[in-house]
């Protein structure tokens, strides 16, 4: 309200100043001058409102389809920042991840902590969002699991994979890390390193209960 009225005040005097030097007199160059005035301050309120209409109705649209997952996709669709799509939904919609969700994503963390001591700062819930959707792409429970534990005594891939959400990137061929581990793993391994992938789950089995 303070920037309109400064704005129409300011527009007021330039242009009586401007309809002086077009040779007006004083009082009829003051009277047009907040005649234009007030047809500004008319069309102003007019597309401010407009402007609060189309918000109100696009923040209506984000909140109704904001999941708490989808804030990238309602960004780009939105043209807004993905700060302002979280924002805007007030993040109401708080996403709940159940018991396996949750013991799965501590678990996994469990096994890379060690190797990359920064993931005591990332909260669970992160990598239980990166496992439902990892369960969501059509995977199971026990190919993650068996895929995390591959990865995590493979001599090259256990510093190259640090978190469920690589498994979802692509590579520069194009091809996710799922497909092109998976494809990796499958290849007939040498009889020592199939015993090692089973002493190295056993070892996992004692020292975490993976009974999901």
């Amino acid at each position: 309200m303070a920037k309109r009225s400064e704005f129409l005040t300011d527009l007021t005097t330039h242009s009586t100043e401007l309809l002086k030097r077009l040779g007006c007199g004083d009082e009829i160059a003051r009277k047009n001058a907040e005649a234009l005035a007030s047809t500004m301050a008319e069309r102003w309120s007019g597309m401010q409102l407009n402007i609060q209409k189309t918000d109100s109705a696009i923040h209506r649209a984000i909140k109704a389809e904001f999941t708490g997952e989808n804030a990238a996709e309602l960004a780009q669709k939105y043209g807004f920042s993905e700060r302002t799509i979280l924002k805007i939904s007030d993040q109401k919609k708080q996403i709940q991840y159940d018991a396996t969700e949750l013991k799965f994503a501590r678990w996994a963390m469990s096994l890379a902590i060690a190797e990359f001591p920064s993931l005591k700062k990332v909260k669970p819930e992160a990598w239980a969002a990166d496992f439902r959707k990892l369960i969501n792409d059509g995977h199971t429970l026990r190919e993650i699991e068996d895929l995390w534990i591959w990865c995590r005594q493979h001599p090259f891939w256990h510093s190259q994979i640090q978190s469920l959400a690589k498994f979802r990137k692509k590579n520069e061929a194009g091809v996710t890390y799922w497909d092109y581990l998976t494809s990796q793993r499958n290849s007939p391994p040498p009889n020592q390193q199939q015993q090692n992938r089973e002493e190295v789950r056993r070892k996992i089995m004692d020292i975490y209960d993976t009974n999901w």
